[in-house]
């Protein structure tokens, strides 16, 4: 999946109450459950994501590690 396409199935995340992470955390949840991003697909690194949506990397890293916590994403080495 292209960062172009993976930003697409986010939609208007950024909308609505709460802290940025929980935000992006939930945008990603739903993409992941309307199968916009499908199982096994990589997601793009923190340091990229950061960059492209103008936010921190520790804002990234909240909103992955919220979804690694809820089994909605894991992490490989």
């Amino acid at each position: 999946m292209t960062i172009a396409a993976f930003l697409s199935a986010l939609g208007r995340w950024t909308e609505g109450p709460g802290p940025v992470y929980r935000r992006l955390a939930h945008a990603i949840r739903g993409a992941v459950e309307r199968g916009e991003i499908r199982a096994g697909e990589r997601l793009p690194s923190e340091r990229l994501l950061a960059e492209r949506l103008a936010l921190s990397r520790t804002t990234v890293v909240s909103a992955y590690d919220e979804l690694r916590r809820d089994r909605v994403v894991e992490s490989r080495q």
